[in-house]
């Protein structure tokens, strides 16, 4: 599948909405840090309203995502990880899809699992996010945050193969698996291709003695409605 046919559906509007909302508000130098920034929110009820969706981070998930060695390695560094964890409710809420499906270890007790996608953006480069998310059956349980992963594209781009799971095995990757690395997928390649517009349409753009009617002017035209980019 080509660039251009994953961002078919996309318009420039929505890649601008997507690009804007990459940017992370928080940074850590360690997983401590990363852990101190999210402990306030334990327990406090975070909504993604695109995707109507609602869900808490307990103490026990923050601990595995910052203590627990085999979960940090499932993201592509641990200075992404870092990052992710550090901003999960701002990932959370800013996510573009949600894919469930039936928890995989088939506990009565889990109604269903939302693997939520989003993107990532740590100094010039981009990086896709998931982020799982376990609904309990029992409404006063809830939905919670269970770990968030920022991804290995070479991970999304071989699915339907199988993937290392850290403990020495083999992990077959599912329908459901293909499903969220295409739609990822789609969300990198649009938010890198806006970028890239974005790098053209500042070099396009003239020098301050030149006129306004110039095509540099126009091209910002594209992203909202004549101004300067987000």
């Amino acid at each position: 599948m080509t660039d251009d046919e994953n961002n078919e559906e996309m318009s420039v509007a929505e890649m601008a909405a997507l690009y804007r909302d990459a940017e992370m508000p928080r940074i850590a130098s360690s997983l401590n840090d990363a852990r101190q920034s999210v402990e306030l929110l334990i327990g406090k009820p975070l909504t993604n309203e695109r995707l109507g969706i609602t869900a808490v981070i307990s103490g026990k998930s923050l601990r595995k995502m910052t203590h627990d060695a085999g979960t940090v390695k499932k993201s592509a560094s641990p200075e992404l990880h870092t990052l992710a964890v550090a901003n999960i409710d701002v990932l959370f809420s800013r996510a573009r899809f949600d894919m469930p499906h039936a928890d995989a270890k088939e506990n009565r007790d889990v109604k269903q699992v939302h693997r939520l996608g989003g993107i990532m953006k740590r100094g010039a480069d981009f990086h896709a996010v998931k982020i799982t998310v376990k609904e309990f059956l029992d409404a006063k349980r809830g939905a919670r945050i269970y770990s968030v992963e920022a991804l290995r594209v070479e991970k999304l781009k071989s699915a339907g193969q199988p993937t290392d799971d850290h403990k020495g095995g083999q992990v077959p990757i599912t329908d459901s698996n293909r499903k969220f690395s295409k739609e990822v997928i789609k969300l990198l390649n649009a938010v890198k291709k806006f970028h890239l517009l974005r790098i053209a349409n500042e070099a396009e753009k003239p020098s301050p003695n030149l006129s306004p009617t110039n095509s540099g002017y126009a091209a910002d035209g594209l992203f909202n409605g004549g101004g300067q980019f987000p």
